[in-house]
């Protein structure tokens, strides 16, 4: 990384913009982890985006987050967190 990288990776937060084709909405709570898969990587039916030829690795080799804000263009990778769950527990996901 060189200077006027920002670092940060696996987060949790709250979309207030979203794409035309994306799938989740603004207001939807929702976790992005470490690695961001392509949508044609060989193994995506398992999950193991650290397969991907072209993944996108946050923090390393593409900005991360500790930033006010962050863009994510994969939005596949995301992973929608119900309200049902307890604050609590959502705090212990934005943290791990």
């Amino acid at each position: 990384m060189s200077n006027g990288s920002i670092l940060g990776h696996e987060y949790f937060g709250t979309s207030i913009e979203v794409g035309a084709q994306a799938k989740h909405s603004i207001c939807d709570k929702l976790i992005v982890p470490f690695i961001l898969g392509c949508r044609d990587y060989p193994a995506r039916h398992l999950a193991a985006s650290n397969t991907c030829e072209s993944a996108i690795v946050l923090s390393f080799g593409a900005q991360g987050v500790y930033a006010k804000f962050a863009a994510v263009s994969l939005d596949h990778n995301l992973v929608y967190v119900p309200e049902t769950m307890s604050p609590r527990l959502r705090q212990v996901w934005a943290v791990a």
